[in-house]
C-alpha cells in the first residue's frame, strides 16, 4: 500500500497558504466593493456600512484561507511532481547545454520584444495579443533550440583558439581502478596528472562493497577506500570529491560516463565493459590494464628466457610459467618440468584482451 509523503514543515507551508488565501480575498473584495459597490450598502448607515464591510473582509478571508490550506497537499505534489520531472530534464543535458540553451532564450525574448513594438500596431485588439504570445513562444524555444546546437559549440571553439586560457584535464576514477591500486603508483611517477574527481557514488559503491558479509569483498571495499586516502593525502595531487549525482540513472557506469560529459573528462578504469560502454557514449577513456599489457617486454622469437613451469597447460604436454610482470608462458613439452626452472626459446607472442601470452619452446 502506498501511504502519501508528508510534507516538510506542514505548519509553515499551511501558514503560507492561509495568508495567501487571506491575501487574495482581500484583494477580490476590495476590488468587488469599489468597483461594483452592492445596492445593500448604500442603503446602510455609514457606521453600520463599516462593520458590514468588515464582516465580508472577515470572512471571505476565513474561507479562502481554509480552501487554500485545503488545497495545500494536492498543490505541493503537484509542484514536488513537476520539479521532478523538470530536475530529470535537466539532469540529461550537460551543464555547457544549459549555459548556451539559457543564452539562447535570453536572445530569443528580446528579439520577441523587439517585435512585440510592430506586433500591437495591429487594430484588432484580441489577434494582436494573441500573436504577441504566440511570437514569444516561438522565439523563446527557437532560441534554446539553436543556443543549444551553436552557441555551446562556438564557446568550445573560443576556448580552443584562446592561448590564454587554460582548460582543465579531468579524469574520473572509478571504483574498478580504485580498488586495483596502481594508479596511486602512476600518479606517485608522475605518468598521470590530475585533477582527478571521485564521484560520490563511487564511493558510496566502495563503502557498501566494504560493509559486505564476504570476506574477499570487504577487503577489496576497504582496499578502495584507503587508495582513495592515499591519494587525497599526496602532495601537489588535485583530488576532487564531486557531490554530482543522478537520481534518475541507477547504473553507476552510466552515471560514471554522464559525470564525464559533464566535466568533458577522461575516464581512467580497468572495466571491459564501462570501456565499450564509453565508446558508444564517445567519451575517451584510458585503460590502465591496456597500458599495462602496452608496456611489457617484447619477446621475440628466438630469445631465450629461464621459466619456472608451476602447472600443466590446456592442451596435452603443456607446461605454464609466469614472469614477474605476470605474462603467461606456454612451455610446449614442459608438463613434465613442473615444479622445475627450466630454459626456454621463444617461437612466438600473442596479444588478447586477457593480456600477453608468450609460447615456447625447452631448449
Amino acid at each position: 500500500m502506498n501511504k502519501k509523503k508528508p510534507i516538510k514543515n506542514s505548519r509553515f507551508v499551511y501558514l503560507i497558504a492561509f495568508l495567501l488565501g487571506v491575501s487574495v480575498a482581500t484583494v477580490i473584495v476590495h476590488y468587488i466593493l469599489d468597483n461594483h459597490n452592492p445596492d445593500f450598502l448604500e442603503n446602510l448607515a455609514e457606521s453600520t456600512a463599516f462593520y458590514v464591510e468588515l464582516g465580508i473582509y472577515f470572512v471571505s478571508s476565513i474561507f479562502f484561507g481554509f480552501i487554500f490550506c485545503l488545497s495545500t497537499p494536492f498543490v505541493v505534489r503537484w509542484a514536488y511532481k513537476i520539479g521532478s520531472k523538470f530536475e530529470r530534464t535537466l539532469s540529461s543535458y550537460t551543464s555547457k547545454e544549459i549555459t548556451s540553451g539559457t543564452i539562447g532564450l535570453i536572445l530569443g525574448l528580446v528579439i520577441a520584444f523587439l517585435l512585440s513594438d510592430l506586433i500591437k500596431q495591429i487594430p484588432i485588439e484580441p489577434f494582436s495579443t494573441v500573436l504577441n504570445v504566440i511570437t514569444y513562444l516561438i522565439f523563446g524555444f527557437m532560441g534554446i533550440r539553436l543556443g543549444i546546437n551553436y552557441i555551446g559549440e562556438i564557446i568550445i571553439v573560443n576556448k580552443k583558439d584562446s592561448k590564454d586560457k587554460i582548460t582543465e584535464n579531468y579524469k574520473i576514477l572509478d571504483s574498478s581502478v580504485i580498488i586495483d591500486g596502481r594508479i596511486l603508483e602512476l600518479v606517485r611517477t608522475g605518468f598521470l596528472e590530475g585533477p582527478f574527481i571521485i564521484p560520490v557514488f563511487v564511493i558510496n559503491q566502495l563503502k557498501n562493497v566494504a560493509e559486505n558479509t564476504d570476506i574477499l569483498k570487504r577487503n577489496r571495499g576497504r582496499r578502495g577506500l584507503d587508495i582513495i586516502n592515499s591519494l587525497k593525502n599526496e602532495d601537489n595531487i588535485n583530488v576532487i570529491i564531486s557531490d554530482t549525482d543522478y537520481p534518475d540513472i541507477s547504473e553507476i557506469d552510466t552515471k560514471i560516463l554522464k559525470h564525464a560529459q559533464q566535466y568533458n573528462a577522461k575516464v581512467i578504469t580497468n572495466d571491459y565493459n564501462l570501456n565499450k560502454l564509453a565508446t558508444v557514449m564517445q567519451v575517451s577513456v584510458l585503460n590502465i590494464n591496456e597500458l599495462s599489457n602496452a608496456i611489457k617486454p617484447v619477446a621475440l622469437p628466438g630469445e631465450t628466457m629461464r621459466v619456472n613451469i608451476v602447472k600443466p597447460g590446456k592442451e596435452h604436454g603443456q607446461g605454464i610459467g609466469f614472469l614477474e610482470d605476470g605474462t603467461m608462458i606456454v612451455v610446449e613439452n614442459g608438463e613434465d618440468c613442473i615444479g622445475k626452472e627450466m630454459d626456454v626459446t621463444v617461437t612466438t607472442s600473442l596479444q588478447t584482451n586477457a593480456g600477453r601470452m608468450i609460447f615456447t619452446r625447452i631448449m
